[in-house]
């Protein structure tokens, strides 16, 4: 994993990494939604009026929020274009998604598909004292912790 970049960057202890193509260490404080789920298929006998399910076995891998701050950094660039790209022009990602705790990695998420659909920005309060967090929803074909 490349190395944060100093001081707009700052290394964290508790948090998510984005390895993507061109991106140094865009920091998310955040990653809510990661889930994956199949539906099922429903058959009554008719003889006795039992109903069995079955697994469809398609599997939905839902829709991810990723919240990071703006920090100024050249990652916050990059971030703006890769989400416009997906935005306009229905681009997807591969990548990895890395968990670190106290420093140390904990697991990693390689992704196939990610589509970013939406980043909302937070509101422009010029008199707010708390960091300027944007979130990120996007969409992903598939995920494998690894």
């Amino acid at each position: 994993m490349p190395k944060p970049q100093k001081p707009t960057n700052v290394f964290v202890t508790n948090g998510w990494y984005m390895e993507l193509p061109g991106l140094v260490s865009p920091q998310f404080e955040s990653l809510s939604g990661l889930s994956k789920k199949t539906g099922t298929v429903e058959v009554v006998d008719a003889g006795t009026n039992v109903k069995y399910k079955f697994s469809s076995q398609i599997v939905d891998f839902g829709t991810i929020t990723l919240v990071r701050p703006y920090d100024g950094s050249s990652d916050d660039v990059l971030m703006r274009a890769l989400v416009n790209a997906s935005i306009t022009e229905g681009i997807k990602y591969a990548g990895v998604l890395v968990k670190r705790h106290f420093g140390n990695e904990v697991y990693r998420i390689a992704f196939e598909g990610l589509m970013f659909t939406e980043e909302t920005y937070p509101d422009f309060n010029t008199g707010a004292e708390e960091k300027q967090n944007i979130s990120y929803v996007a969409n992903v074909d598939s995920w494998i912790l690894i």
